[in-house]
């Protein structure tokens, strides 16, 4: 099977100096994502962490996972030129790292708890590379050629919705 012909500006080649940047930027906003969700996790902010685990932690858990293995692909559709592979990409970096894991948890984060300065850091972190993310990827779509897979898309706006929805609910249980 022959990879799909791509633009420069959309694909990933052999050199490491034609990466793009939005792809850079993604996977370390994927990093600072995924170091909040921890802290939250080690802080208690679901639960107490122990040998226990009610079915709706480890459905949250779960459904953190899926966020980010939604991400990888997208990211991989993406890299290959993918239009809706790129759109995805774009709402996880704009929506889940800049505005879930960054805005919103900036403005509406709880009094330091012991988590500081990890957690306000793992905040800002996720604020800063998603949107350089977000913006590099906008930038790019105008290169992607049109078509692709729009179940990427739809599936990460569910992803993105399900995850929040069940740590909402785990937060406020534990709360």
């Amino acid at each position: 099977m022959r990879a799909p012909d791509v633009s420069p500006e959309t694909a990933v080649t052999n050199d490491e100096s034609d990466v793009p940047r939005w792809l850079v930027w993604s996977t370390l906003a994927i990093v600072a994502t995924l170091a909040h969700v921890l802290i939250d996790a080690h802080i208690g902010l679901w639960g107490e962490t122990s040998d226990e685990m009610s079915v709706l932690q480890a459905t949250n858990l779960g459904a953190q996972g899926v966020v980010y293995g939604w991400w990888a692909l997208a990211l991989v559709f993406a890299a290959r030129g993918d239009r809706w592979g790129m759109r995805s990409a774009l709402v996880m970096a704009a929506g889940n790292a800049f505005l879930l894991h960054g805005a919103i948890a900036i403005v509406a984060a709880p009094p330091p708890s012991a988590a500081f300065p990890y957690q306000d850091l793992a905040h800002g972190l996720s604020l800063v590379t998603g949107g350089v993310a977000a913006v590099y990827i906008w930038s790019g779509l105008k290169n992607a050629p049109a078509g692709g897979r729009r179940y990427l898309f739809i599936g990460s706006i569910l992803a993105i919705i399900l995850s929040q929805a069940l740590s909402g609910a785990v937060f406020m249980q534990y709360a």
